[in-house]
């Protein structure tokens, strides 16, 4: 289990992890005018800021990316991406009463 989640024993929450970082979200980007897929993951310290910074990846995506324009991007990846973010955002409101008490205010 990945040390951010502590004693959480869960399957669910290990494939989750397992995916988005072995299947790391891409990152939208604008080259004069034509939507892009950036491959680069994303620059982080260690391997939690690195699972975090995904998680936003993923959130990014889809409230400001192009995620729907028409057409959904590659739905077989991203239901996926954003199931393992919920699964793993989750699991920070489980390990962080700061999180979650600021979840739920």
């Amino acid at each position: 289990m990945h040390d951010a989640f502590g004693n959480l024993e869960s399957e669910e929450l290990k494939t989750a992890i397992n995916f988005i970082l072995s299947e790391p979200p891409k990152k939208q980007i604008n080259t004069n005018g034509a939507v892009e897929w950036d491959e680069t993951p994303p620059d982080a310290n260690n391997q939690t800021d690195l699972l975090l910074q995904c998680v936003r990846r993923v959130r990014n995506n889809l409230f400001h990316g192009g995620k729907f324009n028409g057409r959904w991007f590659a739905p077989e990846r991203s239901g996926p991406l954003i199931d393992a973010g919920i699964k793993i955002m989750n699991a920070c409101l489980q390990v962080s009463q700061n999180v979650n008490d600021a979840y739920n205010s």
